[in-house]
């Protein structure tokens, strides 16, 4: 319901419900929009951003730290891995050599050591020796004997093995196969130092690689958490808004609403007052003057000389002058009294209606004022805020109501003070001119 005309359709007791509605619904939108709870909600919403942000900024700070230590520590961990490469050849090397030294061993001499060969070989020459001897002296049986021959013989092939591993310098081959074992077990210590120098650079890589992800997640899970933050706070503001602008308008049909309910119940004064004047008037009490009371009074006397008769006959026609002197007199004051009564009805209902339209267009003026909050947490000492200069809507009613009061409509809020001195000073006004009436 916009408009002025969708009001004059319903009735005042139906205009009153309206009212009394829209009231209620003011009241809800009140609550919603006050500014105190709006300024906190809104700030509270801010100081959380701001702790995410300032969060974010020390986690990126934190980032570009890591990030200036990676390349050093990428850098470190190369080398490290470069020295183990190297480490690994030569161990291998080392390894392959070794294994190259034994298979020659094996395959040539079966990979039997001989200590001291020469004294070896003596020890088996002299055994030699002495088996020939007993094959010689000694009185043997036929089984002592085949032993025997045997014995030599296998000392004869050891001989010559013995002889042959001198010949190759096999315990050459030998004392650089265990200097090659020496000299791998040595590497073996400075590898393991290698690879341990790796796996801790490799650590500390795998530790700022670590960090700086878990950095980056945790910076991607503020800014979510910023961005529902900067989402619910414009929503807040969002809904502020709009409650703002039901209140408006709310209010605006308000006035509207009071405006039809002050026509309504002015037009029913009004209808009262002409069904009162339609009425009949009441017949005039004839007054009798002291003189003719103190006249009748004297004749009293000369009344109760007279018979019942004549009494009588005075009586009727004393009565029948008097009803013709009223039945004139009331005819003379219905047509010199019936147009001034009309004219002066019509005056007190437009007076009526001027002041109760100054009433509702004042109260208009004051629902159109920004409010102010008087937050006790003000500084005193802080300067006051100028107002902003807003521009205001109207109805088109409202300008013809303006206009029927001789007053200037206000454009903008700053002219609401001065609109409703104006207003106050043409309510005062009509009312002196409603007494004079």
């Amino acid at each position: 319901m916009s408009k002025k005309e969708d009001y004059d359709k319903l009735s005042l007791k139906q205009c009153e419900g309206k009212l009394t509605v829209l009231k209620k619904k003011l009241t809800q939108l009140n609550k919603a929009t006050d500014k105190n709870s709006f300024e906190q909600a809104k700030k509270d919403k801010t100081n959380q951003i701001d702790k995410l942000k300032l969060q974010s900024a020390e986690i990126k700070w934190k980032i570009e730290g890591s990030e200036a230590k990676k390349s050093e520590v990428i850098r470190a961990q190369d080398e490290r891995r470069k020295a183990l490469k190297s480490s690994h050849e030569s161990l291998q090397e080392y390894s392959a050599s070794r294994r190259k030294a034994t298979e020659v061993l094996k395959t040539s001499f079966g990979g039997r050591r001989i200590k001291n060969p020469q004294d070896h070989l003596a020890n088996q020459k002299a055994e030699l020796s002495e088996a020939q001897a007993s094959l010689q002296t000694h009185d043997l049986s036929n089984n002592q004997e085949r032993q025997l021959h045997r014995k030599i013989r296998d000392l004869k092939s050891s001989i010559a093995q013995t002889e042959k591993y001198m010949k190759d310098n096999v315990e050459d081959m030998f004392v650089d196969q265990d200097k090659k074992k020496q000299d791998m077990t040595k590497f073996m210590e400075s590898h393991k130092e290698t690879q341990a120098k790796f796996d801790s650079a490799k650590k500390n890589a795998d530790a700022l690689f670590e960090s700086l992800t878990n950095l980056r997640n945790q910076r991607t899970d503020l800014a979510d958490k910023i961005k529902a933050l900067s989402e619910e706070k414009n929503k807040i503001i969002s809904q502020y808004n709009s409650d703002m602008k039901k209140k408006n308008d709310v209010e605006r049909e308000i006035g509207k609403c009071q405006s039809a309910i002050d026509d309504k119940r002015m037009e029913q004064t009004a209808n009262k007052a002409q069904g009162q004047m339609r009425k009949e008037p009441k017949k005039q009490e004839v007054k009798r003057t002291p003189e003719a009371e103190a006249k009748g009074k004297k004749k009293e006397p000369e009344e109760e000389i007279k018979s019942l008769d004549q009494r009588r006959a005075d009586a009727i026609a004393a009565w029948e002058a008097m009803q013709k002197e009223q039945k004139a007199a009331a005819t003379m004051d219905q047509t010199v009294e019936a147009p001034l009564k009309q004219q002066e009805v019509e005056k007190v209902k437009v007076v009526t209606e001027d002041a109760k339209l100054c009433q509702t267009l004042i109260a208009l003026c004051q629902n159109m004022k920004p409010k102010e909050s008087d937050s006790p947490n003000k500084r005193k000492g802080k300067k006051k805020k100028k107002k902003k200069k807003i521009r205001l809507s109207h109805a088109p009613d409202t300008f013809s109501n303006f206009a029927r009061l001789g007053v200037n409509i206000p454009m903008f809020t700053k002219d609401l003070d001065d609109t409703i001195s104006a207003l106050q000073q043409r309510m005062e006004e009509c009312g002196n001119e409603e007494n004079e009436v």
